[in-house]
This record gives C-alpha cells, sequence and structure tokens, in this order.
C-alpha cells in the first residue's frame, strides 16, 4: 500500500546522469532544479539510461505514430526489455533491421519481490519526457525535449513520476497522483474523478461515420446532409430504436477553405437539424472536427480565412496553424466552433489533435512510422511541445465554454494528456472496422489494454459499432457495456439490433455504467496476444459487485480458456477514484452470475469457459451479505448496475428499480417472495422475480 503522506519531490542540479529506480519505494517526482540545456538537432535536452529494478515481467505504453502519436496507446508486454525488439512489437520507424521503441508514455514492471512500480513520464511546462529502448534493447532511456531549438535556462523541470504498491493498479494511479500533485505540473490536468461525465453520453447514440461507409440502409438516406439526418431521427423514433445523440462525422463542412457548412447538404447551415431534434427521440446533436480545422492532412487554405482570423494564423511545417500564442489559439477555436455553436448544436468530437507538434516542428508529411524530427534545419518554431500544449489546452477551454462535452480522438500524446482540464472521454484505441475479424480483436484488446495509464484520466471510448453484426455484435455491445463511455451505433434505424443494445440501456436510452472504466485484471495488464490464453477484464458496479469478461483475441482458430477465481474479485476495484483500494472478500462468500447462461450459484471454486474464436463470456460477482446477494436484472449485460439495492436484513431486501423487468437474487433461506410477484427458481440458491419490463420506478 502507498503512504499518503510520503510523496517525495527529489531535486537534482544540472544534468541528470543515470536514473537509478533499483530501490525507490513509496510515490514521487523527479524534478530538475534549476536546468539549463540547449536542445540537440532533434530537439532532446537529456537522454538518461534508467536502471531498473529486478523485475519479472513488465508492460511498455507507447504510439507507432511518435511523436506525433494517435489512438494506437499501445501496451507491449514483455519479460525482458529485447522483446520489445521483436516481430510484432512495432512502435516506430525501422533503423537498419531493427524497429526503434522511441515515445513510450508508461511503463509498470512486476518486482522480483512481488510488488509493482509504475512509471510516468511528465509534461511539463516547456519540455516533457519520453521513454526509448536502446539499439539492442539491453537499456530503457528516458529522453526530455520539445522537438525545437528554444533553450532553458534556468527552469525548475518535472522528468517523471513514479509510484510503487502490492497491487499494479494502486502504483498507477499513485504515480498520476504524483504528476497531479507536482508543483511544475498542478493544474495542467485533472484526474477522471474530478470531472463531470457529460450528460449527453450517459445515453446511446448514434454515428455518421460507419454508417456511411459500410451500412446497407445508407441508400436509404442519401448523403451526410441535413434532411437525410433529420429523416433518420424521425424513423429511429418509429421504429422505437431509443438513440438520444446523434454525432454527424466528417464530411459536414470546408475542410479545405473556410470550415464553414457545405452549401450542398447544408444550405441553411445546422440550425433545421438542431432543431429537429428537438421534436424526436434525439434530444442532442453533436459534431466532428479535426484539431487542425482541416483534417488528417495539413490544412493550407489560411488565405481563404476571414481577414480576422488569418491574422491569427501562420504556415509553419506545409500547414497552417495558429500562432504559437494563447490569444491566436483561443481565437482559432471560437472561430471553428461558430457555425456549430450558433446553429445550437450540443457536443463535439475531436480528432487528429497530435499532429500540429510535427507541424510546428517542421514536418510537412506526418503519417505513421515517420520517427524524430531533425529540427537543425529551422523550419519550425522554437518550442513545439509547448505549442502544442497550448493549443490542445484552448480547445479544451473554448469547448468547455460553448459545448456540453467533447469526445477526444487520436489524441494520444503527453501534451494532451497533461493539459486534460475539462475533456474526460477520448478513444483507447484504433477505429472498430465491421467484418474485419483481425482489426476487431485488436480494436478489443487495445480498447480495455490502454485503461491502466489513460483511465486515470479519462473514460476510455471503444468507437462506434455495428449492433447488426450476426457474428460479434453482441460481443462489442458487452465490451462497450464494460467501458462506462460513450455507446453509439452506426446501423440505419431498421437495422440497429435491439437483441445486442437492449441490455446496454433502459428503454430511454439511458446506459448502465460501471462506477469506473473497465479494464484488464491484475494478469492480463501483461497481455501477450497469440500465447492461447484468453483476455480477462473487470469493472466494479455499484454495491460492491464484480463484474468480469473474457474473449478469445487469438489470432488462429481454435479454443482457449478463460478462467475465473473467487480471489480475483479483489481487483475489481482497480480503477475506482479516490483508489479505495483492493475490495475485501465478503465473510459469507461470493455468488456467481453467468449473464449469458442465465445461472449462477456459489463461486468458492475456479469457473472456467471455453471460448470459440472471437467469442465472450460475461460473469458477475456479488457478495454475500445478511444471506443475500443482489444478482439485478438478469436480462441487461451488468445486471447489478440496473437495480439499486435500498436496504438488507435477514429477513428482507429492498430494491428499488429505475426500471422494471426480471430481477434475481441469491438466498441460502427458503424462496423468496413479496406481493404480486412470481419467482423462478434459476437453481442453486439464485430466483428470478418475474416483473413485467418497462415499468418505472417499482421498489420491492
Amino acid at each position: 500500500m502507498i503512504n499518503a503522506n510520503a510523496l517525495l519531490l527529489i531535486t537534482a542540479l544540472g544534468a541528470t546522469g543515470d536514473i537509478d529506480l533499483r530501490e525507490v519505494d513509496s510515490a514521487g517526482v523527479r524534478v530538475l532544479r534549476d536546468y539549463r540545456g540547449q536542445p540537440d538537432r532533434w530537439g532532446i535536452f537529456e537522454s538518461c539510461e534508467v536502471n531498473l529494478p529486478g523485475y519479472v515481467r513488465g508492460v511498455y505504453y507507447a504510439s507507432p505514430w511518435w511523436p506525433a502519436g494517435g489512438n494506437r496507446g499501445r501496451a507491449f508486454a514483455f519479460e525482458r526489455l529485447s522483446d520489445l525488439r521483436q516481430p510484432g512489437a512495432e512502435f516506430g520507424p525501422k533503423r537498419g533491421q531493427s524497429r526503434t521503441a522511441d515515445g513510450g508514455f508508461f511503463l509498470i514492471l512486476e518486482r522480483t519481490d512481488g510488488d509493482y512500480l509504475a512509471v510516468l513520464p511528465v509534461g511539463g511546462p516547456t519540455v516533457y519526457s519520453w521513454f526509448d529502448i536502446s539499439p539492442i534493447g539491453d537499456k530503457l532511456l528516458l529522453n526530455l525535449g520539445h522537438w525545437g531549438t528554444d533553450p532553458i535556462d534556468g527552469e525548475d523541470v518535472p522528468l517523471f513520476a513514479w509510484s510503487c504498491s502490492d497491487n499494479p493498479y494502486e502504483a498507477a494511479h499513485g504515480a498520476w497522483k504524483a504528476a497531479r500533485q507536482c508543483p511544475q505540473s498542478k493544474g495542467s490536468f485533472r484526474l477522471r474523478s474530478e470531472k463531470a461525465y457529460p450528460e449527453p453520453f450517459k445515453y446511446l447514440g448514434w454515428c455518421s461515420w460507419e454508417f456511411y461507409r459500410a451500412s446497407d440502409e445508407a441508400k436509404d438516406y442519401p448523403g451526410l446532409c441535413s434532411d437525410s439526418i433529420t429523416r433518420m431521427m424521425n424513423d429511429f423514433r418509429k421504429f422505437g430504436k431509443p438513440i438520444r445523440w446523434m454525432l454527424i462525422d466528417n464530411g459536414h463542412f470546408n475542410s479545405s477553405t473556410d470550415f464553414s457548412p457545405k452549401e450542398k447538404g447544408w444550405p441553411d447551415g445546422y440550425r433545421p437539424m438542431a432543431e429537429a431534434c428537438r421534436d424526436h427521440g434525439v434530444r442532442w446533436i453533436g459534431i466532428w472536427y479535426a484539431f487542425m480545422g482541416g483534417g488528417k492532412h495539413p490544412f493550407r487554405g489560411v488565405d481563404s480565412l476571414p481577414n480576422n482570423v488569418r491574422h491569427h494564423m501562420m504556415t509553419v511545417g506545409g500547414a497552417g496553424l495558429p500562432k504559437p500564442r494563447p490569444e491566436s489559439h483561443r481565437f482559432f477555436y471560437e472561430y471553428l466552433y461558430s457555425f456549430a455553436k450558433s446553429d445550437g448544436l450540443d457536443f463535439l468530437k475531436i480528432d487528429f489533435s497530435t499532429r500540429p507538434l510535427c507541424h510546428y516542428a517542421g514536418r510537412e508529411v506526418v503519417d505513421i512510422d515517420q520517427g524524430r524530427i531533425d529540427v537543425s534545419q529551422g523550419k519550425g518554431i522554437g518550442n513545439p511541445y509547448q505549442a502544442q500544449a497550448a493549443m490542445f489546452r484552448a480547445l479544451e477551454e473554448v469547448s468547455n465554454d460553448q459545448f456540453g462535452g467533447i469526445i477526444h480522438c487520436n489524441w494520444h500524446s503527453t501534451a494532451n494528456l497533461f493539459n486534460l482540464q475539462h475533456g474526460v472521454v477520448g478513444r483507447s484505441s484504433e477505429d472498430y472496422k465491421p467484418g474485419n475479424l483481425k482489426r476487431g480483436k485488436s480494436h478489443h484488446f487495445y480498447s480495455y489494454a490502454a485503461m491502466p495509464w489513460m483511465g486515470q484520466v479519462a473514460w476510455g471510448d471503444h468507437d462506434m459499432f455495428h449492433s447488426c453484426d450476426e457474428k460479434h455484435g453482441r460481443l462489442m455491445a458487452a465490451a462497450k457495456s464494460l467501458s462506462g463511455a460513450p455507446v453509439y451505433v452506426s446501423d440505419g434505424p431498421k437495422e440497429c439490433n435491439m437483441e445486442a443494445i437492449g441490455p446496454l440501456c433502459f428503454a430511454d436510452g439511458r446506459i448502465i455504467r460501471p462506477l469506473a472504466p473497465g479494464t484488464p485484471v491484475y494478469d492480463d495488464i501483461f497481455f501477450q496476444p497469440n500465447k492461447g490464453n484468453a483476455y480477462r477484464v473487470t469493472a466494479p458496479l455499484p454495491n460492491r459487485i464484480a463484474m468480469f469478461s473474457g474473449a478469445n483475441i487469438e489470432g488462429q482458430p481454435g479454443n482457449v480458456t478463460a478462467a475465473f477465481q473467487p480471489e480475483m474479485y479483489a481487483q475489481s476495484s482497480g480503477l475506482i477514484q479516490p483508489y479505495p483500494g483492493e475490495w475485501g472478500m465478503p465473510k459469507e462468500g461470493l455468488v456467481y452470475f453467468d449473464v449469458y447462461a442465465q445461472k449462477g450459484g456459489v463461486f468458492s471454486q475456479p469457473i472456467r469457459f471455453e471460448l470459440a474464436e472471437f467469442s465472450d463470456c460475461l460473469l458477475q460477482v456479488s457478495p454475500v451479505e445478511n444471506g443475500w446477494a443482489l444478482i439485478g436484472r438478469t436480462d441487461k449485460y451488468l445486471c447489478g448496475a440496473a437495480v439499486e439495492l435500498v436496504e438488507s436484513s435477514k429477513n428482507e431486501l429492498v430494491l428499488n428499480l429505475p426500471e422494471a423487468g426480471p430481477v434475481a437474487v441469491y438466498t441460502a433461506r427458503v424462496k423468496p417472495k413479496s406481493d404480486g410477484v412470481e419467482f423462478t427458481d434459476l437453481g442453486n440458491g439464485i430466483y428470478q422475480a418475474n416483473l413485467p419490463a418497462g415499468v418505472v420506478n417499482i421498489t420491492r
């Protein structure tokens, strides 16, 4: 356990030298006191060797889009550092026959003494740090830089934060908490629990992107336009599909000129669509923009912007970007969003928010696997990192002032997360692709794998999906249920499959959510794909109920086993904030419920599921108290989160149902009874009250 009063601030004067983590304990931040330095041709000030303690295994978080970053903030497990040089550990550009592992932004080690060490490179006001692996894989390096030419002259520079604990989630949380309390980064970002979750995202949504790329119904709503979206709103209601918000993705605005709505499709702007949604089941409309305005590729239309906007713009690295000063960044976003704001739209999705760093540094083409930027050519500005961080802060401030929520996308960058003041939702993996089995498995894995790192500051958005996918629609829906993040489909009104999405939500579209993001169980933080194992995750529900899921994401066909032991119950609290410690084992034991098989019983022995290729299992574990255990709504993925436990005594269990439906409880005594309610015996002490579905606010 971490001693909460043992936060250390270690300072050093001048050059860093080696970093020794072999004997560290508790939690702290390394700060360079009164630092002075001149960057090299790569904009790097220091490259330090990190001496690690003895360890059994580790997980290294990095992005192959380095140094831009993206949604591919991946987790690579290893037993020795050289494993990160093996085929499949694809971080960045090839150098000779090997690949770099530059750009690492988090590390967790299981030490040989059984404890865990988490190390977090820190983003400060003017520079930031990141990990690299030496060319032959024998050394961990920590670099400090900003991708520019400006010197540092007498600043206190935070270098990294760390934390040690007897479990990996307390260590991960402790490292972020230490960075949060460091004077040089304090106030720059907030932890997940310190920010309000936006109201629209508490309900089921829809997104246009994959609909217009892959849906059979797209022909019925031709073109991304105001009329089609308005007609679709009406049809969702007509067919009884509880879509409460719609996200208009890329294709609605003039991305190469002045960012205004396209005349074809939006002749009267967004207002007719915004006004129409108030008359249908849809309540909120969101809109997509790229961080730089123009999209994935550089915006080059500075000359087509109004004069007052052009005054705040510059061309650098082949891109039209705001000048690197706060007033220009803010003015840019106030203009970019002005069309959506004036027409009454409700929230934003912002994409490609890591790329300006590279353009500010002078690079004209930004893509995957491009590696370090040679700034000695003088094509960029003096401090690209500082400009990127300021631009992200301005985005956060303006969106928070003007809209009711934001979804961040392609945003995995220290410069962004260390300036995350308001946003609490962001993509945690690469895009979902319908029908692409390999991408589906990768998407499922990395959506959860990012959470020990990213889940400390945000809920991980698993992207849109097709509920009508006959093979994998239910798996995708259940995974999104455990995420606790926005859930949105790209189906048409007829395609939208209520068998898959109905268990996600109540009849009004309100999502049934866990207390914290779904995240890997301890062992599977260090999960390595294609080793013949199932991938297991957990999420906490109210009343200390734990939800577990296992999935077969192996690259080859064939069954794998997902095994769950009673002692894993303690791990479900991992991402609750503030971290409460591991859940203790209930004195009266545990009860399990297999959600798909609709059966359960006392949980005292390991439970195993045989899983075929890209299939899943869903297991709820409930504590027994006063002889009772709450199972909850058996027709929902997160059964226990759909029912409120009001009171428990030896003779009575009082529940409040926000919406009625089949509700199960466990009792070791006689069959329960309630006035006017019929109970069905599901076996092994579990009884289901057969209540009429859809009636709200019932107390029994």
